[in-house]
């Protein structure tokens, strides 16, 4: 066996090139963009014969730890679909926008001609329409006035040291916060600060996923800096459950926006645990961390759990809500 002395990275790449020699159960082989084992799973994709297929549209970006992830473990969870990245349009049963937002215009007019050489009524997941919502300049106010709890986003003179948090117009970039607010910052906007400071001082970041009408709950991200992410949690929360008020939002967050996938960050205040929604991802780095004695990532699906009460994961979901999408009948232009 690989000395587990060895760094993560340097044993995941050996264990992905020797995998056969060292005898390691398939379950136990991930997602690795250099590794033997996932370009060999790859080519095989390629040959699968499923009844539908799903062409993921990215307009010519390559993000393999996202893209090539997100099809690598699509293929090899679903049952009736297959994914490929950017493939001939016409060959296509399903088209999903699967690009880093917000689209700038090279992107977005290769994929709008990715669309038009599709067959006619071809499905389009998240259309270019939709796909860049978070990044209108009214989002958060047309989610406010259609009931939707989120952070205040209009500021004047008179609010002066109120705490903020700042995030990039256009672009995605560093939020940054909370500071007092001075004044507007070309390039950025401002979004009010929530103190969602729990009993121990620490902060919880709470994610969900929308897909074609389906919710799934799936982390719950623990810090102790208020703005929480991946690299500074101290502890991820995979059992917490979404309240029905919470669903119902994120079911407005669709019909709002227009988006069919997304996942929605939302914190709770601690008075009485109502939901603020404060980001919206149309694409999400589902690149899961791998268990011990895995060797590979995983993909964040196998652990979202339906809000139906549904079996734990989100493709047998997923698979069939695009099964339905597909047997809709297509429109003649």
């Amino acid at each position: 066996m690989v000395k587990s002395s060895l760094g993560s990275g340097i044993r995941t790449l050996l264990v992905q090139q020797f995998w056969w020699a060292l005898r390691v159960p398939a379950d136990r082989m991930g997602y690795d963009r250099r590794g033997l084992h996932t370009a060999l799973k790859v080519r095989a994709h390629a040959r699968l014969d499923r009844e539908v297929h799903i062409g993921l549209l990215t307009g010519g970006l390559r993000f393999p730890n996202i893209i090539d992830l997100h099809a690598y473990w699509a293929n090899e969870r679903l049952e009736r679909c297959r994914v490929s990245v950017d493939p001939d349009p016409s060959t296509a049963d399903v088209l999903w926008i699967y690009s880093q937002d917000p689209l700038p215009p090279d992107r977005l007019r290769s994929i709008k001609d990715a669309i038009a050489r599709a067959r006619p009524g071809t499905p389009v997941i998240n259309g270019p329409e939709a796909y860049d919502f978070y990044h209108a300049e009214d989002a958060f106010r047309r989610l406010e006035a259609a009931g939707v709890p989120v952070p205040r986003s209009r500021f004047g003179p008179a609010d002066h040291g109120v705490k903020v948090i700042w995030k990039p117009v256009g672009v995605q970039s560093t939020t940054r916060g909370p500071v007092a607010y001075e004044g507007d910052i070309a390039g950025e906007r401002p979004f009010e600060y929530l103190d969602v400071a729990e009993a121990d001082g620490g902060f919880a970041r709470y994610r969900a996923c929308y897909f074609l009408g389906e919710v799934f709950a799936a982390s719950c991200m623990r810090a102790d800096e208020p703005i929480v992410r991946y690299r500074n949690a101290r502890k991820i929360d995979a059992t917490w459950l979404l309240t029905p008020a919470e669903i119902g939002h994120i079911r407005r967050i669709a019909e709002v926006s227009g988006l069919d996938f997304f996942t929605v960050d939302f914190l709770r205040r601690p008075a009485d645990q109502s939901p603020v929604f404060v980001d919206i991802n149309s694409f999400t780095m589902f690149k899961d961390s791998s268990p011990p004695g895995h060797y590979g990532h995983r993909h964040d699906f196998d652990r979202l759990r339906p809000v139906d009460g549904g079996p734990k994961g989100a493709w047998r979901g997923v698979e069939q809500r695009i099964l339905d999408l597909v047997r809709r009948p297509r429109t003649s232009s």
